[in-house]
């Protein structure tokens, strides 16, 4: 999630969790930032 993007909920899998523990799982992330195009391992 960037900083800039609104606090609901963005994704669909995320959205399906139960509140608790999406609650937990958004609390334990934490920003980055991507270039576009670069590759992920």
């Amino acid at each position: 999630m960037s900083a800039t993007a609104p606090l609901h909920i963005l994704s669909q899998l995320i959205e399906g969790l139960p509140s608790k523990q999406r609650k937990q799982l958004l609390n334990a992330c934490e920003p980055v930032e991507l270039v576009f195009g670069s590759v992920l391992y």
